[in-house]
């Protein structure tokens, strides 16, 4: 089978919510052109989430407890059905819209009639929502990483043991994102990993939403014609309890799914097998962030840092702010040759996935906030993690869970916060490169020829 997979990385303002994608037009050999052959039949814009079955379903209790992670259980499929534009979001308070009534909101089904004669995609379109906690906000790769990750990890876990047929991806429909986003334009980050789940990632199509809407103008005002995407399988993640907090999230249920994702994204890249498979070292990068979310002394801290570590015959990399445009191709590399990597909580740190397994991430919290999702991420793609706690805060019992969905947005990533390092930073570096020192051989100790001054980014 054909695999296409629709991510519903839902940017739900109000400009941007309901637009859809428009039909895959190139990923067939007819052509859309002839638009008087829409399908017929009543479209469902309610209701239809619970027409789709389970894609897999284990024969014993033994089978399911194999797939270790509850989402193994959550794909589910139609046949043979027309997806379409939906009537809109249902009003109401944002925070209280499951992902199940948001969907159904921005997309309409129906099956395809009988003697339908426009095109069918002759295999599977999966539907992949975006949904942070209570938020559908697209432009953010760590919420992007959150509905691709999980999908190609349920596909690669269920392949590999045989539970289902191979359904190699072919096209990407993100619905809700803008073609000539301006995001786009600032990095392909998104585009890229969202085309490590096709089985040739390079020749994956990604279409958007102003590929599925067709506004025609007439003199009564705007028009808006259905295109319609009809297939043989529809696939859609069923994902449950998306609000309140939660310690954990799965975006890996093994950790050789992460690897694999990290080989195909080599592969795809052109990127050496050779730092795919690099044996382990003594780099540390400090990934910096020049925003409010950034530390207030980086200069000061680059240094006291670049001097503890040569101590403990480490080199430091420091990564400055990711330049426009930012290509996954240079954050894969820096990432791959990366052992220890730093930084404060945020997404750019969702390119650990990228790193070695084995080597480990120190995550810089602020006072008032604990990190649960990049801590989710580094364990289940095999990377130890450890977590500086600002010394005074430790003191005063500040640290606390994020107040999501229904409270006000954080605010505490964004307030200044000056580290000092002998206190808030050295205690979890010890143990981290003692523990990192102590499982893997990581070349020369300290006494021989050991790298003594900041590494650029090469």
């Amino acid at each position: 089978m054909n695999l296409v997979v629709i991510i519903t990385a839902a940017f739900l303002q109000a400009s941007s919510a309901l637009n859809v994608a428009r039909a895959i037009r190139n990923m067939l050999d007819s052509s859309l052109q002839n638009n008087s052959k829409q399908s017929q039949g009543t479209w469902q814009y309610q209701g239809w989430w619970d027409t789709f079955r389970p894609l897999y379903v284990p024969q014993s209790k033994d089978a399911a407890k194999k797939l270790n992670r509850s989402h193994m259980m959550n794909l589910r499929i139609r046949d043979k059905v027309c997806i379409g534009r939906g009537n809109g979001l249902p009003t109401g308070n944002m925070t209280d819209l499951t992902e199940q009534m948001a969907v159904e909101g921005l997309l309409g089904m129906k099956a395809v009639p009988d003697g339908y004669l426009g095109p069918v995609v002759p295999g599977v379109v999966v539907i992949l929502t975006v949904h942070h906690y209570g938020s559908y906000i697209w432009e953010n790769i760590g919420h992007v990483s959150e509905a691709v990750f999980p999908i190609f990890d349920t596909l690669s876990q269920l392949q590999t043991r045989g539970l289902i047929p191979e359904m190699p991806v072919k096209g990407v429909l993100f619905h809700q994102a803008e073609k000539n986003s301006p995001t786009f334009l600032k990095t392909d980050w998104y585009t890229n990993v969202i085309k490590l789940l096709g089985k040739d990632p390079n020749n994956t199509h990604i279409f958007f939403n102003e590929d599925l809407v067709d506004t025609r103008k007439h003199n009564q005002g705007s028009h808006v014609i259905h295109k319609p995407i009809c297939a043989q399988h529809v696939v859609i993640l069923d994902r449950k309890a998306l609000h309140g907090i939660s310690p954990r999230r799965v975006f890996f249920s093994d950790t050789r799914n992460a690897f694999r994702l990290k080989e195909k994204a080599f592969i795809a890249l052109g990127l050496p097998s050779r730092i795919l498979h690099r044996p382990p070292g003594r780099v540390a990068s400090m990934i910096v962030r020049s925003d409010s979310q950034g530390i207030a002394n980086q200069e000061e801290i680059n240094m006291a840092l670049d001097s503890y570590l040569r101590d403990r015959c480490w080199s430091l990399r420091v990564v400055p702010p990711f330049s426009d445009p930012m290509h996954l191709k240079d954050q894969v590399k820096v990432f791959a040759r990366t052992d220890l990597s730093i930084s404060v909580h945020g997404a750019q740190l969702t390119n650990l996935v990228w790193q070695p397994i084995g080597s480990g991430v120190l995550i810089i919290q602020k006072c008032g906030f604990t990190d649960h999702d990049l801590s989710a991420l580094a364990g289940q793609s095999g990377i130890a993690v450890y977590r500086s706690r600002q010394d005074s805060c430790k003191k005063q019992g500040m640290f606390r869970q994020p107040q999501l969905p229904k409270g006000k947005p954080i605010e505490a990533i964004d307030e200044p916060y000056s580290p000092v390092f002998n206190t808030d930073l050295k205690p979890p570096l010890d143990e981290a490169l003692t523990d990192m020192e102590s499982g893997y051989y990581r070349g020369p100790q300290c006494g021989k020829k050991r790298a003594s001054s900041i590494l650029g980014l090469k």
